[in-house]
């Protein structure tokens, strides 16, 4: 039975990553840095056994495929883009483009199409179950959170791949996948306290540890830090989740949490096509953009909310590169 706290939890964290890009000030950037933990988490709780292959096909068409297929895409739209502005060294743009999308690798955050950076995640996330799909087969799961440690201190030399990151978030994937063995049921008894201290401890402990960033194995001034905020961000994305309870916030977050490959995948290419030409009778967009960046946020999450309830099912699923749902659907008249 699908639990619907989960969907509140995904969509709390997507629109966080939605936030996170709309230029927002570095005290908040640095606030919401530290929530891919609650994803892994999210998937470990989820983890079905299904077997070794079994699991690795479900894995390839799921993350994989809509990985591949959304890259190549947002890479078209940037191209097409670049074609009219002229702005960036297409060949430059396209070996930068397969180092990242195939090895995992980035030089800089200017290197590849900014509309494709987000989309690491899913790399990182699939090469993350991969590895605790061979430790569970090695039958040394329990010894991920060494393997985290280890990597996060000396793992630099894994970055391709994303091998050493992988390794870093897998600790949360461990965790949540042993709570479930553990029977716990995804809620708190009393939220607002758990939301209320997480959200204090996260504050606190960002002033002293400032941001990180897990695509370049950066993880602030002290990773120690870095695996408290993380696990504080899983206490704040449950009790967080538990805590809605209107229908109408109930049926926001069900909407960004049942297509977050399609957030994901979109969110910084929707205000590219709408919104940055919008932006540029006034001036400069990104300067206008980091200036109302609370403008920018709502206009972006107002436009991915519109379209999702406007597309098909169908169509959300091509656009995600969700294939193997299409199977299931017949194309509806209407939503």
């Amino acid at each position: 039975m699908r639990i619907e706290t989960i969907d509140y939890a995904r969509g709390l964290l997507i629109i966080a990553v939605v936030l996170a890009h709309s230029m927002v000030p570095e005290g908040v950037f640095a606030f919401i840095s530290y929530l891919l933990s609650a994803f892994l988490f999210i998937s470990g709780y989820l983890y079905k056994d299904y077997g070794f292959y079994e699991r690795f096909k479900k894995l390839f068409k799921g993350i994989l495929i809509p990985y591949f297929f959304m890259a190549f895409f947002n890479l078209l739209i940037f191209e097409v883009f670049n074609l009219w502005t002229g702005v960036y060294n297409s060949p430059q743009i396209f070996l930068n483009f397969f180092k990242h999308i195939f090895l995992g690798l980035l030089d800089d955050l200017g290197s590849v199409p900014v509309t494709v950076i987000p989309l690491w995640y899913l790399y990182m996330f699939f090469v993350a179950e991969m590895l605790f799909l061979i430790m569970k087969k090695l039958k040394i799961v329990h010894l991920i959170p060494v393997m985290s440690i280890l990597f996060t201190y000396f793992g630099n030399s894994f970055l391709v791949f994303k091998i050493s990151v992988a390794f870093h978030g897998l600790i949360y994937f461990y965790l949540g996948w042993l709570l479930k063995r553990r029977g716990f049921n995804f809620k708190f008894k009393v939220p607002w306290l758990y939301f209320i201290l997480s959200l204090s401890g996260i504050i606190f402990l960002i002033n002293i540890n400032g941001n990180v960033d897990w695509q370049f194995n950066f993880y602030g001034k002290n990773p120690l830090i870095s695996y408290f905020v993380e696990f504080l961000w899983i206490i704040l994305t449950i009790s967080g989740a538990c805590l809605i309870k209107t229908k109408f916030l109930k049926r926001i977050f069900l909407v960004f949490g049942r297509n977050t490959l399609f957030v994901l995948g979109y969110h910084i290419t929707i205000p590219a096509i709408f919104l940055y030409p919008l932006f540029s009778l006034f001036g400069d967009p990104v300067a206008i953009a980091e200036k109302l960046w609370i403008v920018y946020f709502i206009l972006d999450f107002s436009l991915i909310y519109f379209i999702i309830n406007f597309l098909p099912d169908l169509f959300l699923n091509i656009l995600s590169g969700q294939f193997y749902l299409l199977k299931f659907q017949e194309m509806p008249l209407e939503k």
